[in-house]
């Protein structure tokens, strides 16, 4: 069974043009590496068993490569669109009144730590301050991985994307990302398993996965494209 994703992401505006061929990438190197998987798995024959560790490194690549497109698409949205969003998006306004505040406040509810009256003063003497401003909010948003479910709504709220607009099964990504987080800080390693000493990963989980991962990316160019 292949990636039942879309290989193109819906993109008619500039701002959503970039992160449509991150995704089309993402979805090329994740469909070749299930093909791969297919290829050596077929060629091993009717009596094939369970599947082999060289097999298993390839599923859990395919979706580790699906996640960092996930993780490159975001962010290329939030690069590209944000500015463009902030300027005509009640939802995206707020959530950057948010971050000014904290920003200002430094984490002092009572009043602004020296720390943000730097950072008040560096806005004001910026020659556009809403420019400067998004440059530093977009940096906030993207200065780490998006490898949580809490950072993929996160970012969603910041684009101005309702969680219901893009279909996310919480639990689901939160499902995807332990697996993920487990391949890459963990090589997936099971230390107490009794034969095999990682874990074993089924292809249809896998592929279920990286589809979902898949159809996230692309659901949130066509949400932004659909704002702008």
């Amino acid at each position: 069974m292949p990636i039942t994703a879309p290989n193109a992401a819906t993109s008619t505006h500039d701002e959503t043009r970039n992160a449509a061929t991150i995704y089309a990438y993402s979805h090329s190197s994740a469909s070749s590496l299930h093909n791969a998987f297919m290829a050596v798995w077929t060629a091993r024959g009717a009596a094939r068993g369970a599947t082999t560790d060289s097999e298993q490194d390839l599923l859990r690549a395919m979706l580790v490569m699906a996640c960092a497109g996930l993780d490159a698409t975001i962010k290329q949205l939030i690069k590209d669109g944000l500015l463009s969003l902030a300027n005509r998006h009640s939802g995206v306004q707020k959530e950057f009144k948010k971050f000014l505040i904290r920003k200002i406040k430094g984490g002092d509810e009572a009043s602004v730590s020296p720390g943000g009256a730097a950072f008040l003063a560096s806005m004001i003497a910026a020659p556009n301050s809403q420019v400067q401003a998004i440059s530093e909010y977009v940096y906030d948003l993207t200065g780490e991985s998006l490898q949580s479910h809490e950072q993929v709504l996160k970012a969603a709220a910041a684009l101005g994307i309702a969680q219901n607009a893009l279909e996310i099964n919480p639990q689901t990504l939160k499902d995807v990302f332990a697996i993920r987080n487990k391949v890459i800080h963990e090589l997936d390693i099971d230390l107490a398993g009794a034969r095999r000493r990682r874990n074993i990963r089924r292809e249809e989980d896998m592929l279920e996965f990286t589809d979902e991962i898949l159809r996230i990316s692309r659901s949130f160019v066509g949400a932004v494209d659909a704002l702008l």
